[in-house]
Parts: structure tokens; sequence; C-alpha cells
């Protein structure tokens, strides 16, 4: 393989655009099963009459899969390429969503969002591998930032529209359908575009143990997103039991975070 990244080179503008869509989408999903989890543990606690301390532990199915998934995408892309992938896991969080709003049992909720899980951690590695691949380095670390607005974005859109699904007194998964959509759309734009040639690794050291401040920068990292979510399943609930907001009002508060945090991700990315 040449120097150069053969994808942005060779890529239609239109691939290139369709594949970079899909990547972004990829994220979109990922925020969109995390974000209205507080929004939602009421309404599926009232639906299975449980508390809802008694509830929460079975979306740690969800983030469980998500770490295995993060696990297995060290050693899946050895078998398959990105794009594959993105059709695969994609594929299966539609299906595994439009189980669990046809199928009303526990074990359903948790095989689902275990599956869900587990395909969003792979997903997210081989979005992160497709737009490594397509853009040089002068454009790559830009692209890489802005799809956290991706997940912003969702953080927004998909907690405001459970808020909504919540209020009109729908099934309490009726937000996850429309995340089963965007999931196929990831499945339908990775369909129509070839697999990204992997970036060139000449001056990389195949191999080489990561340094310290490299794992470091993992623990970090995953305490960040641990807290971040613990805060957004805990507020909502607590807005309701604790200082008497209303159900509505408690989700609106869930997207005023997700618009600081797009706000800070585009300064962040023009920076």
């Amino acid at each position: 393989m040449s120097g150069e990244l053969p994808a942005e080179a060779t890529y239609a503008a239109g691939q290139r655009l369709r594949a970079t869509v899909a990547c972004f989408l990829a994220y979109f999903v990922m925020s969109g099963m995390l974000a209205p989890i507080g929004i939602l543990l009421p309404p599926l606690a009232e639906h299975l009459s449980l508390a809802i301390e008694d509830v929460a532990p079975l979306f740690s199915w969800l983030t469980l899969g998500i770490l295995a998934g993060s696990a297995l995408s060290l050693v899946v892309f050895d078998l398959r390429g990105p794009r594959s992938w993105l059709m695969i896991v994609y594929a299966a969080i539609a299906a595994a969503l439009i189980a669990l709003r046809a199928v009303d049992a526990l074990w359903m909720l948790r095989g689902s969002l275990g599956v869900v899980g587990i395909a969003c951690g792979i997903g997210l590695a081989a979005a992160a591998s497709t737009i490594t691949a397509l853009y040089r380095d002068d454009h790559r670390a830009s692209m890489l930032v802005i799809t956290d607005s991706s997940f912003s974005i969702a953080g927004i859109c998909i907690s405001s529209l459970a808020v909504a699904l919540v209020a009109a007194e729908l099934h309490w998964s009726s937000v996850y359908v429309a995340v089963a959509l965007i999931a196929l759309v990831v499945v339908a734009l990775s369909l129509s575009v070839p697999e990204a040639p992997a970036p060139d690794a000449a001056g990389t050291s195949a191999g080489a143990p990561w340094p310290l401040p490299v794992w470091l920068c993992i623990v970090a990292l995953f305490l960040y997103t641990l807290g971040q979510y613990s805060l957004l399943w805990w507020l909502p609930s607590h807005l309701e039991t604790g200082l008497g907001a209303t159900r509505e009002d408690a989700g609106r508060v869930v997207a005023r975070f997700w618009t600081g945090m797009l706000v800070a991700q585009l300064f962040v990315a023009w920076w």
C-alpha cells in the first residue's frame, strides 16, 4: 500500500459523504440509546410494576454490552472490514430494538439491550476506523472531534422525542423505534459505498505496547463517561420525586445538558 490514504484519493465525493454520514449516525445511535434512559425509567417502572431502583439495573446489560463490544473491536476487524461490521451490527441493533417493542418480557429487555450494547461498542470502533481511513492528517482530527457533535445532537433530539412520546402515553420503548430506523439508515448508507482501505501504518511500531499516558487517558475517558451517564440516569427521577418537576420538564433539563455539550464541541472543533 502506498503512503497516501487511498480512500480519500479514490472515493468519489458522494461516496465519501455517504460513508461519513453513516459514521456520524453510528455515534447518533449510541447516544440515542443512552440519552433517554433517565426519562424512560419512570414509565418503564410503571409498565413493569416495579420500583425505579429495581428497573435501573436492567440497563446495565446495555452498558456492559458496550464494554464487551469495545473489547471485541480489538480483534473483529481481522475478520471483516469496518464497512462490513457497520452493516452487520446496525442491522442487529435495528432487529433487537424492534423485538424490544414487539415482545414485552424481561428476558427480551435484557437480551435486546445486551445485543445493542455489544453492537454499539463494535460499531463506534468501525465508524472511527472508517473516518480515519477516509481523511488525511489535516482533516482527520477535526472529523473525529465533530463525531461528538453528532453524539450531542442525538442527545437533544432523542431525549426531546422521548419526552413527547412519554407525555403521549405511548409504550415506554417507542423512542427506541426511532433509533432503530436510524440504525437501518446506517446499514443502507454502508451498503452504498465500498470498503475503505486501512490507512498507511508507516512510521508506527507494530505490536509496541501502549505507554502509561495512553492507558491513563482510557481510564479517564471511562470514568468521565460513567459519571456523565450516571448523572443523566439519576437526574430526571430526582427532579420528579425530589423537586416536584413534571416528567416533561425533567426531560427538557436533559435536552439542555446536551445542547450545552453541542455548543462546546462545535467550539472545540472550530478551535
